[in-house]
């Protein structure tokens, strides 16, 4: 018979024992073993049997492992953050076909590149290009995909300016959408659309005020040549993209 040992004061791992508990039976192996009430670093108390004890396979009360299984499960702590869930849509519409928008961006060839399949090198990325609240990750090159050479941090109008589906006009030698060419010249982006629409020319779309086209022959010359009687602003060079816009427009005649 095994001489009883008094293991009373012993420290395994977070464990540190603190009185024998009581004899338990293992119906198994039809042998009693000796039960050690422990307390933990965390403040709990638990019994523990001795030979898991003395050989070290029990070393805490339970909480290492689940702080562990934690760790393992929380690899970055951005987990309910926006800029987590822009990462898992921009990676869910190049990878996952049942996702509603992959047909124009996998269905397309448009991936995300290896390094940012790590969420943590993506994040420190976007950071550092100056990420935050309202901004969003824009494609420089639409035909390309998703990777640090092609990607900038831009905000909604930015990126909307930047999107393939939209419409570009000849203006002042530079091809531009209207909302750029409505920060230019002040004319409504929707309505330099609609009169486009209609067949004007981009110059007069873009520079003629609303309200001064009022009959028949108004609306033809506007799509014949640039209908200089209803602005008196000297031609600005392309390169500036800054022409001065008029304050005094003379009216229909």
């Amino acid at each position: 018979m095994a001489k009883w040992k008094d293991i009373k004061g012993l420290r395994v791992g977070r464990l540190t024992v603190i009185r024998f508990a009581y004899k338990k039976l293992f119906p198994k192996c039809n042998r009693e073993h000796e039960m050690w009430e422990c307390v933990c670093e965390c403040g709990k108390k638990v019994v523990v049997d001795k030979g898991c004890l003395t050989t070290g396979t029990t070393t805490s009360c339970g909480c290492y492992h689940r702080e562990k299984t934690i760790r393992q499960m929380t690899t970055h702590g951005h987990s309910n953050s926006k800029l987590h869930n822009v990462w898992l849509a921009m990676r869910n519409r190049c990878k996952r076909k049942k996702d509603s928008r992959y047909k124009y961006y996998g269905g397309k060839g448009i991936s995300v590149c290896e390094e940012w399949q790590d969420f943590s090198v993506f994040y420190a990325w976007a950071i550092a290009k100056g990420w935050r609240e309202g901004l969003t990750i824009d494609r420089i090159d639409n035909m390309k995909g998703y990777n640090p050479e092609n990607c900038r941090i831009a905000d909604i109008i930015t990126q909307a300016n930047n999107k393939t589906n939209n419409t570009r006009f000849l203006f002042q030698g530079i091809m531009m959408t209207a909302r750029e060419i409505s920060e230019i010249t002040h004319i409504n982006s929707r309505l330099i659309s609609a009169r486009m629409r209609h067949g004007w020319l981009i110059e007069n779309a873009a520079r003629i005020p609303p309200g001064l086209i009022h009959t028949q022959e108004d609306s033809t010359a506007v799509k014949c040549a640039p209908a200089t009687r209803w602005f008196n602003t000297p031609a600005s060079s392309a390169a500036d993209r800054s022409p001065s816009i008029p304050t005094q427009p003379q009216l229909a005649i």
